[in-house]
């Protein structure tokens, strides 16, 4: 392959790349990983246009920053989640003689439908 088709084919694979990000297909990011890896060994191996290198490097740092975006907002909806569930949990106090003592179960007791 030519450094110059590496970098055509390079420069699609980030496109793509960045597309999931941007819609959330955060699973046909790892299918993309393999086909980067390869296409960069390509471009490593032959010289290429220093202009195209600086095009594609922007694109992968576009592409970084839209990761680490992604995982934030992850990291972010896990910790809300588990906010949630510790929310739904028992409720705890102390007895009289200063022991801890779980008040309610946290889930309904009853059926509270209509």
């Amino acid at each position: 392959m030519t450094p110059r088709a590496a970098a055509t084919r390079l420069d699609a694979v980030l496109e793509a790349e960045r597309q999931a990000l941007r819609s959330g297909q955060i699973d046909a990011l790892a299918s993309m990983a393999d086909e980067k890896a390869t296409l960069l060994d390509a471009l490593t191996r032959k010289p290429c246009p220093p202009e195209v290198l600086t095009q594609l490097r922007q694109g992968m740092e576009r592409n970084a920053k839209l990761a680490a975006a992604a995982a934030h907002g992850i990291r972010d909806a896990m910790t809300r989640l588990q906010d949630i569930k510790q929310a739904a949990g028992p409720i705890s106090g102390y007895c009289d003689d200063g022991t801890r003592q779980n008040i309610g179960s946290g889930r309904p007791t009853r059926d509270l439908k209509a």
